[in-house]
């Protein structure tokens, strides 16, 4: 079986034919940390869109620069030491880079909602979720308390979580992790938000809840039309849930392109790395790691930031980054690859 097959639905008509208008768009964001070993350029003129209905996934190694981008949207960064020094980010039209914190904090959480890695460390201990979920609630809509609840228990129904009643009154230590994370997923989407961001979001859990938390996003998302930038390291994840895939290491945008062509097709030598570097049903031995280390972003390379692992190095690749650009012979559109050897046909 290939990866590509574990898809249960088709991207929409709009989003095939690319007429959906972008949700959200991000435009050479570049979001950097200032420390007393240097500028650590955690990401760097990264850009990539999301329509409405529409999944994409931002892949990567631990330090790429996934999270870093996720809470860059989310308006998380901790300044100091960490600052969004240029770009753009376009939810439905509409600069968040440098809103007020009050507007921010009335956007976060009602049009834009984040799934956490780790549910908890996300959901306060010393409050019930009815606490948590009410607070939410009358936070972005003008309810009473009761109405809150009613939408709390209806919202915890949606998520599959069973006996919403008396979940509602449980704190989270007293809730199962694959609960939690459900009750986490019903939080971010009780103001019903167009965006959703899903970072890691079954990183904590055993494989059997891990595909019912894949099969629920995937529904939630189907039925409410929500796009979703879904936060990973797993191409599992990836051929389950995503339409388009953002592939990132060392802060920048290495590969992009539909869900189809990164995986049946990939075109840049980390992502070719990271797909032999998987593990595969029925194959045994040891796992293709990747050679070398990434880059210390506050000492970067001269060059592609990969040239040091990459077996296909040529003198160019130590000159100068290449350009993110389209590969000739590949006419996808948004496909994009940053790599001097695919800057003409192979």
């Amino acid at each position: 079986m290939t990866l590509v097959e574990d898809r249960g639905t088709a991207p929409s008509p709009a989003l095939r034919s690319g007429s959906a208008a972008p949700l959200l768009e991000v435009r050479n964001l570049s979001t950097h940390f200032f420390t007393d070993r240097g500028v650590v350029k955690a990401v760097d003129d990264v850009s990539f869109s999301v329509a409405p209905g529409e999944v994409v996934a931002v892949v990567g190694e631990s330090g790429s620069g996934k999270s870093v981008t996720s809470m860059s949207i989310m308006g998380l960064v901790p300044n100091p030491p960490g600052r969004i020094v240029g770009g753009q980010i376009l939810l439905q039209g509409r600069d968040l880079v440098g809103l007020p914190r009050k507007a921010m904090q009335d956007i976060r959480g009602d049009r834009i909602a984040m799934i956490f890695q780790d549910p908890m460390t996300s959901l306060d201990p010393v409050f019930t979720v009815e606490d948590q979920m009410v607070e939410t609630l009358r936070r972005h809509r003008d309810l009473s308390r009761g109405e809150a609840r009613d939408i709390a228990l209806e919202t915890l129904d949606k998520v599959h979580v069973p006996d919403p009643p008396r979940r509602l009154k449980a704190y989270p230590f007293e809730l199962s992790g694959g609960l939690r994370q459900r009750v986490m997923i019903a939080i971010a989407l009780s103001c019903q938000p167009a965006l959703l961001i899903a970072d890691e979001p079954t990183t904590a859990l055993d494989v059997t809840v891990q595909a019912q938390i894949l099969q629920l996003l995937t529904e939630l998302q189907r039925d409410n039309g929500m796009g979703i930038v879904l936060i990973t390291h797993d191409f599992g994840v990836v051929a389950q849930c995503a339409d388009r895939v953002v592939v990132m290491y060392a802060g920048r945008v290495m590969e992009t392109g539909s869900r189809e062509a990164v995986l049946q097709r990939p075109r840049h030598p980390y992502t070719q790395a990271l797909l032999r570097s998987r593990p595969r049903l029925g194959e045994r031995g040891r796992l293709t790691a990747i050679p070398g280390i990434p880059p210390d972003l506050a000492n970067p390379l001269p060059g592609c930031p990969f040239a040091n692992r990459c077996a296909e190095t040529v003198d160019a690749c130590w000159a100068g980054l290449p350009a993110l650009q389209s590969v000739a012979g590949d006419a996808e559109p948004g496909r994009r690859v940053r790599c001097i050897r695919r800057e003409s046909p192979t």
